[in-house]
C-alpha cells in the first residue's frame, strides 16, 4: 500500500510545509481511540504558473509588428509546455499590468481596417487570452468616453476585412476581460461608471472593477488592480477620482503608506469575503519600480506584484536580453513584506518585446516559497526571431493576432512612403538607460528638432515666439534602428534603412522620415499653444522640468531658442544656475539667469510656443493660465493645410513634417545624439561644465587723467571691464621693445602688471584686445615702452580720446579704447593648469552630414631671431585631440605623452610660418572638417615649433614643440603660451621660460567662421 494511503492508529499522520511527515500524538478523547486513513499526497505545495505583459502599447519603444505574432507564438509555446511532465494541466494565469492600448500609428491604422480607433488593440488582448488587466494611464490618454466604447464594445467595427479566420464577419464586442484598480473611483466619471462591478467577484467581460477572483483548476486566486495617483497630471481620466489624492512623481513616505493603506483595504476585504483563499496578485501600473518596490514591503498578504509602466527589463540568469537592450535588474525581486512573508515583483519591457513567464510554489499557507524558482523555466522571453526560433514556435502564431497584424500593416505601409525628411543620425527619442540615455532624463537629438520644428510653426503665426518648450514624454519613440551589424558583438543606433516593397521598389529610401515614423514618435499629436509668460514664469516652467531627476519622469523637457545649465543635487526650484534666450545663430537674446538669480526684470514677458497638453497642466507643468498669458492655441481641428496634410494644422505632427520639408527634404539632418557630457541645450552640471552663458562684458570708465609727482600720465580705471589696445604708429627701435601696464604704490615702487604688446616693427593698425578685469588689480596706472632686455622704462603721455585715452612717445601712438570686442579666445584648465583655446561653440554646425569648413583669419608678429611656426590643433574642452576628418578623439591627456604630442602634429588644422623680423598670416587659411563634431564642445589649442616646423618636430623628445597644456613641454611644465588678451596669443621660444616676456611671436585672430 503506499505510504500516503496507510492507516494509522494514535498517530495523525500529514504534510508539513516543506512536505514531509509530521507526527502528533492524539490527546485522550474519552477513551476513544482515532483513526484517520490518510489519502491526499504528503505534499500542500501549489505550483502558479502566470504569464504577464506590461505597457503593450503596439509599436512604440522600438517594438515592431513582428513582435506581436511573436509574443503570441512565445505564450502557446510555453503554455503547451508539461510543468513537471506530470500530464495534468498547469495552474495557469495570464494578466497585464496595463498600458495594453496607446494613440499612435497602430491605435489610428485600426481605424481605417476595422471601423474605431483601438478595436485591433482590445481584440489582441481577447485573443491573447488575458484574464484582467490593470488600468495604465494611456488607457485614459483619449478620454474616458473612448476608453468606454472600447471596453464595453460599443465603438462601431468589424471584421469582415478577415477572411478566412474565426473573426471573419463579427462585428467588434469589447473586451472579454475585467479592467481593474482599486485606487480610482469610478462612479464620479458619467462614462465608466455604467461599467463598475463590485470587486471580487469572478472575471466579467465588458467591465471594470477593484478586484477578480479567478478559478485555477479549483484554486481560488485574488487579482488586485492599482494605478498611478499621478494619472491626472499624465492623462485625461476626465471625471475619475484618483486616490490618494496628493502623490508626488516621487513620492514622499506617507504618501507611499497612504497608497499601500488604499490597495491593502481591498487586499483585505477580498481576504475576507473568500476565506478559504490564501494568494493574491497584484497589478501594479505605478509608472516607476521603485514605487512598486516600496508597496512590496508596506503590504501583506500580497504574494506577487506585477509592475508596469516603468519598462524596467528584468532578467534572470538565464534569459537572453535582446539587441540594443541593457539588463536593469534581477527578475524576479523578493521582498519581506509587511506580514513577514515574502513578496515577489516582476516586470518585463513593454511594446510585445518580452512575456514574462513566473512559475513558483506557495506553501500550504498561501505563502511564496523563493528557492522553488527555476531560471530554467521562468523568466523574460524575447518575442523576436530569435526568442520564436528558440522555442520551436514559429507556426504557433494565433491566426486572428495574425491577420489583424497584417491588416494594420497594410495600413501602415500606404503611409511609410509618405517621406517628409532625411536623417543621416539616429533620433533618439528613448525613454532612459544607463547612466543617462533618453528624452526623459537629458536632452536628445530629437527633442531638439521637434522642439526646434515647434518654434518654427509658431513663429508663422506670432514672429516674437522664442521659446520652444516641450516634454519628453510627449515623445514615444525613436527614429532609426538598432542592429548588431554582421560580425559584430555590439548593438549600434543607425538611421532608417531603406524600406522596399515585395518586388523591390523603394517605399522609403535609407534615412528617410516617414509620416509612420513621425506620427509614431509623436503618437499623442498634442496640438501647440503660444502663451506670454515673465522671465521668473519661464524660469519656474524650467526648473520643473527637470526637478524629478534622478528618476525617470516624462515632464523632463525638450527645448528650443533658450538653453539652461542645472545642477540636479541642488534643492528643488534651485537647480538651475545659468538660463539665456537664443535665436537661430546662437546669440544671446536675453539673460534668464546668472549665477543661480534671475537677472534683470522678473517680469519682463517673453512669448512661448508648448503642448497644449502641458498648456493645461499636464506633466504637473506650472504654466500660468488667465488673461495675462494670452494664450494662443494653434490647432485646427479638421483642417490640412500645407505641404504635409496627413495631419490637423497645428499639431505637433503637422509641425515636424512641414519643418522637415522645408529644412531635410535634400541634405539629411546629422547632429548626432551626444551624451550629457556633451549636451549643450541642458547642461548637466554633474556631467559637465557650464557654458551656457558669455563672461560678462563690463565697459570699463576711465577717469580723469591727470600726472604724478614725477609728471608722468597717471590713468584711473574706475571700473573693471575690456580695454581694445591698438597700436597704429610704430618708431624703429629695437626689437625688444614693449608696451606694458604699471601700478605704482604708495612708496613709489613700480610693478609690471602686464605686458600687453610689443611695439617695435608691430604693423600698423595691428590691435591687442586685452581683459583689464583680469590683468588690472589697482585704480591707477602708468604705461610705458619697456626694452625686455635691460628692463629700462619709457613713459608714455596719455590724453583722454572719448571713448578711452591715447599714448604717445617715442613716436609711437598707442589707442586705448573702452569699445568691447568680441570674444573668441578663452581660458580651460586642463590637467591642473590654466590653458589657452580658441572656443568653437560660437559657430553653427551646418548640419548636412558631409564635411564643412571653418575659416580662420589671424595675424601673426615676431621678435624673436628663429624661423618659427605657430597654429592649432583641433580638441575638446578636456584636451582630447579630434581627427578633424572624423570628428573621433585620438588622444586623450591622460594617455602617452609622446602619443599626444605626434598627434598634435597629424593633427594641426591651422599653422603660419612668420620670417625673421617680419610679419606673416593666416588670413583665410581654411580647413575641412566632419560634420560629426560637436562645436559647442570644441576648441582650437595653440601649438609652437621653434626654429622649424611642423615637420623638423623631434618626434622622439618632443623638444622643439609646446603647447598650451604645460604637463606636455619638456621642460618641465613650463608656460609657452600666454593669452595677451582677448583673441591675442603671445608665444615664448626659449626653453625654460626665456625673457618670459610672451612676445616672440604674438597672434592675434580677428575672426573665425564656418563657410
Amino acid at each position: 500500500m503506499p505510504l500516503d494511503q496507510q492507516t494509522f492508529i494514535g498517530v495523525v499522520q500529514h504534510a508539513g510545509e516543506s512536505g514531509g511527515l509530521v507526527a502528533d500524538r492524539l490527546a485522550d478523547q474519552g477513551g476513544q481511540i482515532f483513526m484517520f486513513n490518510i489519502t491526499e499526497p504528503l505534499t500542500a505545495n501549489f505550483t502558479l504558473e502566470l504569464f504577464h505583459v506590461a505597457d503593450q502599447e503596439p509599436l512604440n519603444g522600438g517594438g515592431s509588428l513582428s513582435d506581436i505574432t511573436g509574443l503570441s507564438a512565445v505564450l502557446n509555446a510555453l503554455k503547451a509546455q508539461d510543468i513537471g511532465n506530470d500530464g495534468l494541466p498547469d495552474n495557469t494565469l495570464i494578466l497585464s499590468s496595463g498600458d495594453a492600448i496607446i494613440p499612435g500609428l497602430f491605435y489610428d491604422a485600426s481605424k481605417v481596417a476595422f471601423g474605431s480607433a483601438g478595436i485591433a488593440d482590445i481584440q489582441i488582448q481577447n485573443e491573447l487570452g488575458f484574464q484582467a488587466i490593470a488600468f495604465g494611464n494611456h488607457e485614459f490618454d483619449k478620454g474616458t468616453a473612448e476608453l468606454a466604447a472600447l471596453i464595453n464594445g460599443s465603438a462601431p467595427g468589424n471584421f469582415s476585412v478577415l477572411n478566412g479566420t474565426a473573426l471573419d464577419g463579427q462585428d467588434f464586442t469589447g473586451a472579454n476581460f475585467p479592467y481593474l484598480s482599486t485606487n480610482l473611483d469610478f462612479s464620479t466619471d458619467a462614462n465608466l461608471a455604467p461599467l463598475a462591478v463590485n470587486g471580487g467577484q469572478a472575471p466579467q467581460a465588458k467591465t471594470i472593477t477593484s478586484s477578480t477572483v479567478i478559478n485555477v483548476n479549483g484554486e481560488s486566486i485574488g487579482v488586485v488592480g492599482a494605478t498611478t495617483p499621478t494619472l491626472a497630471r499624465i492623462s485625461s481620466p476626465g471625471g475619475v477620482t484618483v486616490n490618494p489624492t496628493s502623490f508626488n512623481s516621487t513620492p514622499t513616505p506617507a504618501e507611499l503608506d497612504a497608497l499601500a493603506a488604499i490597495i491593502q483595504g481591498e487586499v483585505d476585504t477580498l481576504l475576507a469575503a473568500n476565506p478559504t483563499m490564501n494568494k493574491v496578485v497584484l497589478l501594479a501600473h505605478m509608472q516607476q519600480l521603485t514605487v512598486e518596490q516600496a508597496l512590496a514591503t508596506r503590504l501583506e498578504n500580497v504574494d506577487i506584484i506585477v509592475g508596469g509602466g516603468s519598462n524596467t527589463r528584468l532578467f534572470d540568469a538565464n534569459d537572453r536580453v535582446r539587441a540594443g537592450d541593457t539588463n536593469q535588474g534581477t527578475y524576479p525581486q523578493f521582498f519581506t513584506n509587511a506580514g513577514g512573508t515574502q513578496t515577489a515583483l516582476v516586470n518585463t519591457d513593454g511594446s510585445y518585446k518580452y512575456l514574462g513567464r513566473l512559475v513558483i510554489d506557495f506553501d500550504a499557507g498561501g505563502n511564496i516559497i523563493p528557492n522553488s524558482y527555476d531560471p530554467g523555466i521562468s523568466g523574460a522571453f524575447a518575442t523576436d526571431e530569435a526568442g520564436v526560433a528558440a522555442l520551436g514556435a514559429s507556426g504557433l502564431v494565433d491566426p486572428e493576432i495574425q491577420a489583424i497584424v497584417d491588416a494594420i500593416e497594410g495600413e501602415i505601409i500606404r503611409t511609410e512612403g509618405n517621406v517628409f525628411g532625411l536623417a543621416s543620425v539616429f533620433l533618439n527619442g528613448n525613454r532612459s538607460g544607463e547612466p543617462t540615455d533618453g528624452v526623459r532624463t537629458q536632452e536628445t537629438n530629437l527633442g531638439n528638432l521637434t522642439a526646434d520644428a515647434n518654434l518654427a510653426y509658431a513663429k508663422e503665426f506670432d514672429p516674437t515666439v522664442v521659446v520652444s518648450i516641450k516634454n519628453g514624454g510627449g515623445l514615444r519613440a525613436s527614429i532609426g534602428e538598432t542592429i548588431v551589424p554582421p560580425g559584430g558583438s555590439q548593438a549600434v543606433r543607425l538611421a532608417n534603412g531603406p524600406v522596399v516593397d515585395s518586388t523591390g521598389n523603394v517605399v522609403k529610401p535609407a534615412g528617410g522620415i516617414s509620416q509612420n515614423d513621425i506620427a509614431t514618435a509623436l503618437a499623442f499629436n498634442n496640438g501647440l499653444s503660444l502663451l506670454t509668460l515673465t522671465k521668473a514664469q519661464l524660469v519656474a516652467v524650467l526648473e520643473y522640468g527637470v526637478a524629478a531627476l534622478p528618476g525617470v519622469s516624462g515632464r523632463f523637457p525638450q527645448i528650443a531658442g533658450v538653453k539652461f545649465s542645472f545642477d540636479p543635487d541642488f534643492a528643488e526650484g534651485q537647480q538651475i544656475l545659468s538660463a539665456g534666450i537664443f535665436d537661430e545663430n546662437n546669440n544671446l537674446i536675453a539673460e534668464l539667469v546668472r549665477n543661480g538669480s534671475i537677472v534683470g526684470d522678473p517680469n519682463q514677458q517673453f512669448r512661448v510656443v508648448t503642448l497644449g497638453f502641458l498648456a493645461d497642466g499636464g506633466d504637473g507643468y506650472p504654466f500660468p493660465t488667465g488673461t495675462t498669458v494670452n494664450r494662443l492655441d494653434l490647432t485646427q481641428s479638421g483642417i490640412k493645410t500645407g505641404d504635409a496634410t496627413f495631419a490637423d494644422d497645428g499639431t505637433e505632427q503637422d509641425a515636424f513634417a512641414e519643418y522637415l520639408l522645408d529644412n531635410f527634404r535634400t541634405n539629411p539632418f546629422a547632429q548626432v545624439d551626444t551624451n550629457p557630457a556633451l549636451d549643450d541645450r541642458i547642461q548637466n552640471l554633474n556631467f559637465r561644465a557650464d557654458s551656457v552663458l558669455p563672461a560678462p562684458m563690463v565697459i570699463p570708465e576711465v577717469g580723469n587723467i591727470s600726472t604724478d609727482g614725477n609728471g608722468r600720465s597717471l590713468v584711473p580705471i574706475i571700473t573693471g571691464g575690456l580695454l581694445s589696445f591698438t597700436i597704429s604708429n610704430n618708431a624703429d627701435r629695437a626689437a625688444s621693445q614693449d608696451l606694458v601696464a604699471i601700478a605704482i604704490d604708495g612708496s613709489g615702487t613700480f610693478s609690471i602688471l602686464s605686458t600687453l604688446g610689443t611695439a617695435a616693427g608691430t604693423p600698423q593698425g595691428f590691435a591687442f584686445n586685452f581683459s583689464a578685469t583680469r590683468n588690472f588689480n589697482s585704480t591707477d596706472y602708468n604705461f610705458a615702452l619697456r626694452d625686455s632686455r635691460s628692463g629700462e622704462l619709457s613713459f608714455l603721455t596719455a590724453v583722454p580720446n572719448g571713448t578711452g585715452f591715447d599714448l604717445t612717445g617715442n613716436g609711437v601712438k598707442v589707442t586705448a579704447s573702452t569699445t568691447a570686442q568680441p570674444g573668441i579666445t578663452e581660458e580651460l584648465t586642463l590637467l591642473g593648469n590654466t590653458a589657452e583655446a580658441i572656443g568653437l561653440g560660437g559657430l553653427v554646425n551646418p548640419g548636412t552630414g558631409n564635411p564643412f569648413t571653418i575659416k580662420i583669419d589671424a595675424t601673426l608678429h615676431r621678435e624673436s631671431a628663429f624661423n618659427n611656426q605657430v597654429g592649432f590643433y583641433l580638441a575638446n574642452r578636456q584636451g582630447g585631440i579630434i581627427d578633424p576628418l572624423t570628428g573621433q578623439v585620438v588622444a586623450g591627456l591622460n594617455g602617452d605623452r609622446s602619443t599626444y604630442l605626434a598627434s598634435v602634429v597629424n593633427n594641426a588644422v591651422f599653422s603660419g610660418d612668420v620670417a625673421n623680423n617680419a610679419s606673416g598670416s593666416m588670413a583665410d587659411s581654411t580647413v575641412e572638417v566632419s560634420s560629426a563634431i560637436d562645436l559647442s564642445n570644441a576648441v582650437l589649442l595653440p601649438f609652437l615649433v621653434v626654429d622649424t616646423n611642423l615637420a623638423g618636430v623631434n618626434t622622439t623628445t618632443f623638444e622643439n614643440i609646446y603647447v598650451a597644456t604645460l604637463g606636455l613641454n619638456a621642460d618641465n611644465g613650463t608656460d609657452h603660451v600666454r593669452l595677451l588678451g582677448d583673441n591675442v596669443f603671445g608665444f615664448e621660444d626659449l626653453a625654460r621660460g626665456g625673457d618670459n616676456d610672451f612676445d616672440d611671436i604674438i597672434v592675434k585672430v580677428n575672426s573665425i567662421n564656418v563657410v
